[in-house]
């Protein structure tokens, strides 16, 4: 919850016995996930829907004891927000006209428990969400995807329908007799549609287990104003029904006050409830890594795979390919840099500093943290010490294993992980600027040359594995020696890596 926009005119303080004003943006920071075989929670109190009055100050006193109003608890698939490429992600709804936000309602449908209460805030890109919770949630459809292509793509090979027009460079020795290999180049001009169509159909098929969530735009009304004021006052009984808070990070995050107030509220509704800490930037650098890969493996098939006019070029082609890895390696290191900012807001977090548009709000959630952890000194001490503490041990900033799934399915990445291993780990190391000035410009060019350096201690490692790998299909021995170093290298950053994890 983390917006601006407010349904009360600028500078109108509303009566908190007639009217609450609602933050539109503020609670439409987060979202919730809504799964239908949760337990009702102990001590949560059930309104009666024909018995809860509409009046600010009752739904007030309903937040503070987390009470649960059945008329309005209502979810949304998970799957079905990311449909029509995330639209209902990428629009605050104080940005859309009326008319769109009257339709939004109709997206979501009653629920009885919710599964997940996902938090966000709107002041970021709504894009990059949609983006993170596609590679989250559809990974195994893309996997699945592009190995069904690559099935076809085979049989149609050996049933000769595909053409091969082009000669591999090097030829294969079969009995000592050197043998020319046609190819062709359907695999990889296969792969990149069949990725894309595994996240294009993957929101529209059905999960195994419930993915029901709560998404503000779609599970509170957004333009009737007392149907408003119950969800968003309401949030406490949307939490206390939640089985696992899923915190989509991102930079403006805990500078929202309403952002703040949704964790507190999940810890006084849900003291054994599951916290899981998903960094945005996890999944825009596995994206960011996916597609240097792919760019690099067809400019490598191009040029120094197959015989063409361009191999006399090849040398030419080595700007092409450096330039972009270089960029995405400093893309990369900002994104990581991400991180220790994660890390120095939960170590220096104080409540006071959230952002807040409306002093009434702000009053409404102070007090409510007061009354659930006794004071705000109470609760900042928890953000700094158990908080940071459980959310740190998560890890949740390393690119998980699953995701590599996606870069073997590129074509020529030997050694691939082993040499993203590297880079990240280089990144994370050196992800603050080491030299700083007065002079924006020059601090700039020290920052960019400072990721110069991180990518040539990577291509070094890249280039390595790549000759061992030509010298390990020589002889076995060389072919042992070149296992068992990756193996150790792997090993080395692996461990480097979870030491240096939060």
């Amino acid at each position: 919850m983390g917006g601006n926009a407010s349904c009360c005119k600028d500078g109108e303080l509303p009566d908190p016995s007639d009217q609450i004003c609602v933050n539109v943006e503020g609670p439409g920071d987060c979202l919730a996930g809504a799964g239908q075989d949760d337990p009702q929670p102990q001590e949560v109190e059930i309104l009666d829907p024909e018995a809860s009055p509409a009046e600010g100050l009752r739904r007030t006193k309903s937040l503070l004891h987390l009470e649960v109003d059945e008329e309005i608890l209502r979810g949304i698939s998970l799957s079905k927000t990311l449909r029509g490429l995330g639209k209902l992600w990428r629009h605050s709804p104080s940005e859309l006209p009326t008319k769109q936000r009257e339709t939004l309602w109709r997206n979501s449908n009653k629920v009885v428990s919710l599964h997940l209460f996902v938090s966000h805030t709107w002041r970021t890109s709504g894009r990059w969400k949609v983006l993170a919770l596609l590679l989250r949630t559809s990974w195994t459809h893309v996997i699945l995807s592009w190995a069904l292509c690559v099935a076809a793509t085979t049989c149609l090979y050996a049933w000769e329908v595909l053409p091969r027009p082009m000669t591999a460079v090097n030829d294969v020795e079969i009995l000592g007799t050197a043998v020319h290999v046609r190819v062709g180049p359907w695999l990889m001009v296969a792969h990149l549609p069949s990725i894309l169509l595994g996240f294009a159909v993957a929101p529209y098929l059905a999960r195994f287990r419930s993915d029901q969530c709560f998404l503000d735009v779609a599970c509170i009304h957004q333009t009737d104003e007392k149907l408003m004021e119950r969800g968003v006052y309401g949030l406490g009984g949307f939490l206390a029904r939640s089985k696992t808070l899923l915190i989509l990070w991102s930079k403006p995050y805990f500078s929202r006050l309403w952002c703040v107030f949704e964790i507190a509220a999940y810890r006084a509704a849900n003291p054994e409830g599951h916290l899981q800490l998903a960094p945005l930037f996890v999944e825009l650098t596995a994206l960011l890594l996916w597609a240097v890969a792919f760019c690099a493996a067809v400019l490598s098939f191009a040029v120094s795979f197959v015989q063409s006019p361009m191999n006399q070029l090849a040398w030419l082609a080595i700007p092409f390919a450096l330039v972009p890895q270089l960029l995405a390696t400093h893309f990369l290191r900002r994104l990581i840099s991400q991180k220790h900012r994660l890390t120095e807001e939960l170590a220096n977090f104080y409540v006071a500093k959230a952002e807040c548009q409306l002093d009434f709000d702000r009053q409404f959630i102070m007090t409510a943290i007061d009354a659930w952890y006794g004071s705000e000194k109470a609760f900042n001490t928890y953000v700094q010490g158990p908080l940071r503490e459980e959310l740190l041990s998560m890890r949740s900033d390393q690119i998980p294993s699953v995701y590599f799934l996606l870069f073997y399915s590129i074509v020529m990445t030997p050694s691939l992980e082993v040499s993203f291993k590297v880079l990240i780990y280089l990144c994370d190391r050196f992800a603050t600027a080491r030299f700083g000035g007065s002079c924006p410009v020059l601090e700039g060019l020290i920052d960019f040359l400072q990721s110069v350096v991180i990518f040539v201690g990577y291509l070094i490692v890249d280039l390595g594995s790549y000759v061992c790998c030509a010298r390990a299909q020589q002889a076995l021995w060389s072919s042992a020696l070149y296992g068992l170093s990756m193996l150790c290298l792997a090993a080395f950053f692996h461990g480097c890596c979870r030491r240096r994890c939060w």
